[in-house]
């Protein structure tokens, strides 16, 4: 009988904690105070939409908290309070607060008190969804050119582990070439390096770990887009070498739905910019969260090469790759405050735009491209349209 009281026991005990870990409620608290993260980040305190909104998830974090306090000991569960007690001196200071705090240097003001529940939360976190935390064992640093070579991005022709002879920092623009990342981790692991620095989980939603390049021509920078992702593109996740197009050697590419690189290669810099002479293109890797944006980014690597263009170059490039011609659309933002379009090219994503209020003009998308709009300020997403060739003007407001 006592050894059946004892097992009962024992398996309510590990029952208990199973609960724990699956706690919805405790699931919902966290997501109110990544919300909350996300909405203080933009901080348009003069917008009601906003304020509103922020309201809202204070409130329902509140409430979920004062019904989780009633129940039996949940860990944790005082630094999300402390958590939601700093975002609310942060509304009814309409932002304030955290403004003031941040230009102190006291690690005991808001500032600090949001960085120390974070990170327990985040080790809290880390004990419950452990199969996000868990590092991939990936392909590693598999000889000393790529050991070598960590913050560069070289360009040519090259097979991993091969010569390194095709290799060069000088082109002709109608030379087929490829650029070459080397990387100390997979992606992944080095956004689980940047968590464990910062206490942010965002770094922990895989499909939003992407590898953004900069292009820059001459000094003057030009574009950034989306190069390289986990959940979109046929790279194992595993990986930390990364091949792609700059040129492509079939002259009768489509660049408009082909390689990003070579798209913008083509567009921003060959035909709208190139006169004959010689010029220098330089390319930066970023490793960037989506839901944490640009405010997070790290730097990877750099790498830049020359171009020596002729007019019968010119001539030549463009008789081939006639597909590049841009089309200037008019954007109509119906909103009172930033919105942001999201482009998908195909199966790939493209980059995200803001839009401040108002009317501007953009060359950044094409036929057949599928436009999606998201309001920063509720965080929604919903799909726009389809780019047609007619397309002359992308409309949108916010009121969905």
């Amino acid at each position: 009988m006592k050894i059946s009281s004892k097992l009962f026991i024992l398996i309510i005990l590990i029952t208990s904690k199973n609960i724990f870990s699956q706690n919805p409620q405790l699931i919902q608290l966290d997501q109110c105070i990544q919300q909350l993260e996300q909405l203080s980040k933009y901080g348009t305190w003069d917008d009601v939409s906003f304020v509103s909104n922020f309201e809202m998830f204070l409130n329902k974090g509140k409430s979920i908290y004062f019904t989780l306090k009633k129940q039996s000991v949940i860990e944790g569960l005082q630094e999300r309070k402390i958590s939601l007690d700093n975002f609310e001196k942060v509304l009814k200071s309409k932002g304030k607060a955290e403004v003031e705090e941040s230009k102190a240097s006291s690690k005991n003001g808001l500032k600090g008190l949001f960085k120390s529940a974070k990170g327990k939360i985040s080790k809290l976190r880390g004990n419950m969804m452990s199969d996000l935390y868990e590092r991939v064992e990936d392909d590693g640093i598999g000889n000393d050119f790529h050991k070598n070579n960590l913050s560069n991005i070289k360009f040519g022709d090259y097979t991993y582990g091969g010569n390194e002879n095709g290799l060069k920092n000088s082109f002709n623009i109608n030379e087929g070439f490829n650029y070459y990342l080397f990387l100390p981790k997979a992606i992944h692991n080095i956004a689980l390096d940047e968590l464990e620095k910062n206490g942010e989980d965002r770094w922990l939603a895989k499909s939003e770990n992407q590898i953004h390049f900069k292009m820059y021509l001459n000094g003057e920078f030009i574009h950034k887009w989306i190069e390289v992702s986990p959940s979109d593109r046929e790279v194992n996740e595993k990986a930390t070498f990364i091949e792609g197009i700059c040129i492509d050697k079939n002259k009768n590419q489509d660049v408009n739905y082909a390689h990003r690189t070579y798209r913008y290669l083509g567009k921003d810099i060959i035909v709208e910019r190139l006169k004959p002479g010689k010029y220098n293109i330089k390319l930066e890797a970023y490793l960037v969260n989506n839901t944490i944006n640009w405010d997070g980014a790290i730097k990877l690597s750099e790498g830049s090469f020359n171009f020596n263009v002729s007019e019968a170059d010119l001539v030549e490039f463009k008789k081939y790759r006639n597909q590049l011609v841009r089309v200037e659309r008019t954007i109509m933002n119906g909103c009172s405050h930033t919105m942001i379009i999201d482009k998908v090219r195909g199966k790939y994503s493209g980059e995200r735009k803001e839009y401040k209020s108002g009317i501007t003009n953009s060359v950044a998308y094409d036929e057949g491209d599928k436009l999606y709009v998201i309001n920063p300020v509720t965080g929604k997403r919903k799909f726009l349209m389809t780019v047609e060739k007619g397309t002359k003007t992308i409309n949108f407001d916010c009121n969905w």
